[in-house]
């Protein structure tokens, strides 16, 4: 017995080609419209959508794919396949695709074609369903001059359905790496006829369903390994299961395998360059029973990624980008560790020093440990009250007491040192010393640690103990009251000392600037995070102008730098869609920490985000060509 490429049986003798090709010929005959439901892809992995239609637009890309299937060598006119197919994702969720197919065996050549619909269900920011149908038609086309009983009836059934309508529906979902789904390869019910019995049969779409899962794990930053698991439910013919494990090696190569039910192993072997472009190889043996007599199987399949992602893409999952980031993030991660160390260079080096010296820039770790901490307030010039801070740090020459004054407590911040622990000593420009100390910066109850450089002042005593503020301006302030402003009065002075600079802080008023014609809504930020409804505005035309969309908004800055600064620090905490767009209706720099195209996907998002301390004043933003 030989098991054919759409899964049924017929008999097969290699001296006998005119049987070779009448069996062949039979079962497509009887399965006019299978072609569609069993047909077989050994990479079906590059590109899921060969077999679901939900796949459609999953790539974030506009994306084209190519495939060529050479089947059994060792018989002539074996069928060979050819499928190209183009899918994208569209505004909205929705995705597009369109796919072609042809087979050819023998004298019968079948060709079809169809286009495909998807549709994407944001969860939340990490778990999605996707949904997809695809309509269309295709045609049997037969040789007469190669058979030699043209009005045998299996030849009639033929030419008497030429041309027939196909359709699939499929759904998946995703979680992360992760993701399972189902389609139904053929919705239109048709009648079939039996090899068996030669007599009528119908064929519902329930009669053949697929279901696949795969998962992709990363052992390193440059290996990953994928496991696929398919299983084929027929019941109008045999049920068939297959699995298939592929390693990524540096996100260039892949090299894998796959078992499926009554074949032998198959092997896999692709590259990949620039995460755009894809090639892979697969080569199958089938049956051993039948193998040596058919030969192998060769298939080729291409990928090819077409521009940029799209930015309305919120949710992407391909094989030609394998890293466990994406390339956007992997980018900004870079940045981000090339600014510290640029930072760390930069600050460390030793007067006279004009080039990069390694050897120069070398910072001295020292220890540190805290002292009682003296209760001492004071104003300083700007009318700002503060208070003293103080370690002893063990220097290389010798144990000194080291004061630095920052902001005095307010209801909602706090400054404090941090737990003792191994600090930095450096020699600044003008030849004075420098030490590295880790204090805590708590607002609204969440702590984040800064790094400040102070100077070393050998003459410098303890400030004394005082239960009151010392200074000529006292009369002018509240020392009970919150001082509004204190610790943006000093981000200069410490950003100008330090090798983190400390967090610009998020208004807490916008002056007015809205646009009337472009938004009606004129809410404060404060009314804005109490309320349920979303800021709606229409898109201006400034240059970092925030598309069409829906927004998780962090905070609101006057000054782009300031907005970045604080994108980068939310983007350190984990928050890799961070990002700053501008806002024409309103006339402010916003942080994002999360887009959808859906705007209920943004608010169950901003719901999540605002149960964290210190998220609390996040809100909606809809934005409307």
């Amino acid at each position: 017995m030989l098991q054919g490429t759409f899964g049924q049986r017929f008999i097969f003798s290699p001296h006998k080609k005119a049987l070779f090709i009448l069996g062949i010929i039979c079962i497509l005959s009887t399965f006019r419209v299978s072609a569609q439901i069993n047909v077989v892809y050994n990479q079906f992995f590059l590109n899921p959508y060969l077999y679901n239609p939900a796949y459609a637009g999953v790539e974030g890309h506009s994306v084209f794919f190519a495939l060529y299937r050479q089947q059994w060598l060792n018989i002539q006119d074996a069928p060979a396949i050819s499928n190209v197919n183009f899918h994208t994702p569209l505004k909205g969720g929705v995705g597009l695709g369109i796919m072609a197919f042809n087979e050819s065996i023998g004298p019968l050549n079948t060709t079809w074609g169809k286009v495909s619909a998807s549709y994407l269900v944001t969860v939340d920011r990490t778990h999605y369903l996707r949904f997809g149908l695809s309509v269309g038609g295709g045609t049997n086309t037969l040789d007469l001059g190669e058979i030699d009983s043209p009005t045998d009836p299996a030849f009639v059934n033929i030419a008497e359905n030429s041309t027939y309508m196909i359709g699939d529906f499929g759904a998946t979902y995703h979680s992360g790496h992760f993701n399972v789904g189902v389609s139904i390869p053929n919705l239109i019910t048709y009648d079939a006829i039996s090899t068996e019995t030669m007599s009528p049969i119908r064929v519902s779409p329930l009669d053949n369903i697929m279901f696949k899962a795969n998962y992709r794990g990363h052992l390193s930053d440059d290996v990953a390994i994928e496991p696929h698991v398919i299983y084929r439910y027929s019941d109008v013919g045999e049920d068939m299961y297959e699995g298939t494990l592929i390693f990524h090696l540096k996100h260039l190569i892949w090299a894998g395998a796959t078992y499926r039910q009554d074949n032998n192993i198959i092997g896999l072997l692709g590259i990949k360059v620039a995460e755009t472009f894809a090639v892979g190889y697969s080569y199958e043996m089938g049956n051993s029973n039948i193998s040596n007599a058919l030969g192998a199987t060769h298939e080729v399949h291409i990928g090819w990624h077409l521009g940029s992602k799209k930015k309305h893409a919120s949710h992407a999952s391909s094989f030609i980008k394998s890293h466990r980031l994406s390339a956007e993030e992997r980018a900004r991660k870079a940045e981000l560790e090339r600014e510290r160390k640029l930072a760390e260079l930069r600050d460390s080096r030793p007067e006279g020093a004009e080039a990069v010296d390694p050897d120069a820039l070398t910072i001295v770790p020292v220890a540190a440990a805290i002292i009682e901490q003296p209760n001492v307030e004071r104003v300083n010039d700007f009318g700002e009250r503060e208070k003293a801070l103080v370690a002893n740090v063990v220097l290389s020459d010798g144990p000194r007491n080291v004061v630095t004054w920052v902001p005095a407590d307010t209801p909602s911040e706090r400054w404090d040192l941090a737990a003792s622990g191994r600090y930095r000593e450096r020699t600044a420009m003008d030849g004075s010393k420098e030490v590295a100390l880790l204090l805590t910066r708590t607002i609204n109850g969440q702590p984040q640690q800064v790094v400040k450089w102070q100077g070393i002042d050998y003459d410098q005593e303890l400030p004394e103990e005082s239960a009151e503020v010392a200074s000529q301006n006292t009369n002018d302030i509240n020392p009970t009251a919150p001082v509004v402003g204190a610790a943006a009065a000093t981000a200069a002075a410490v950003a100008a000392a330090t090798d983190t600079e400390p967090e610009p802080a998020p208004l807490t008023v916008e002056e007015d600037r809205v646009d009337p014609d472009l938004t009606q809504d004129f809410r404060s930020i404060e009314e804005l995070a109490a309320s349920d409804e979303p800021l709606e505005v229409r898109k201006g035309t400034h240059l970092l102008e925030l598309e069409e969309g829906n927004y998780v908004i962090a905070g609101s800055f006057e000054v782009f730098d300031n907005a970045e600064r604080y994108s980068d620090r939310l983007f350190q905490r984990g928050y890799h869609d961070a990002k700053v767009g501008y806002v024409s209706a309103r006339g402010y720099y916003y942080v994002v920490l999360f887009e959808s195209d859906n705007v209920e996907a943004a608010q169950r998002e901003k719901s999540r985000i605002k149960q964290r301390p210190g998220y609390e004043g996040i809100w909606v933003l809809k934005v409307n060509n």
